[in-house]
């Protein structure tokens, strides 16, 4: 082999591989824009999943409610729902009601529940997601107290490697037991 050769061999070589490692760099920039987007969709789906799951069986919207020392009222950034205790079996606890509100603080959403003494619900604070940027509640009523149905509109949203990423889910809920 003569040095004209192997220069030759060496820069193709060269070529070869800048081709490899540019290949390798959009491939992973593409797999972190991909799992940022599933993230985002995850999380607006988890929050619509959460609102559905309260919102559907609920007895009614509330105004205010307190939980636990901290005062809920429903409007634009936030759902305060009551629903019928159930307990372990799924069977409806007379006279009996949990609490759930709905809201964003930050970029993260959650739930809260005020469950009754009987019922299969546990009390407590939830985070549903985060990147969430947006969520909006609207009501087919001014007054929320005789609302039966919520709007529902919430983005997620994260910026990877420079390129935004999001995530814009709007539902509409009816409330069966209204």
């Amino acid at each position: 082999m003569t040095l004209v050769e192997v220069l030759v061999a060496m820069a193709i070589s060269g070529i070869l591989l800048a081709a490899l490692a540019n290949l390798f760099g959009t491939f992973n920039a593409l797999y972190a824009y991909q799992n940022a987007f599933r993230d985002t969709a995850g999380a607006s789906g988890a929050v619509l999943h959460g609102i559905g799951a309260a919102a559907l069986p609920a007895d009614q919207i509330l105004s205010i409610h307190d939980f636990a020392g901290t005062s809920y009222g429903s409007d634009a950034g936030t759902l305060v729902l009551e629903l019928p205790s159930v307990d372990a079996n799924g069977a409806l606890v007379s006279e009996q009601y949990d609490y759930v509100a709905f809201y964003r603080s930050g970029t993260s959403a959650y739930r809260t529940v005020a469950a009754s003494a009987g019922s299969a619900r546990h009390s407590g604070t939830t985070k549903l997601g985060d990147t969430i940027v947006s969520l909006i509640f609207s009501y087919d009523d001014p007054d929320v107290t005789k609302a039966k149905i919520v709007t529902v509109d919430v983005v997620a949203s994260t910026t990877e490697r420079g390129r935004e990423t999001a995530s814009h889910l709007l539902e509409t809920f009816q409330l069966r037991n209204f």
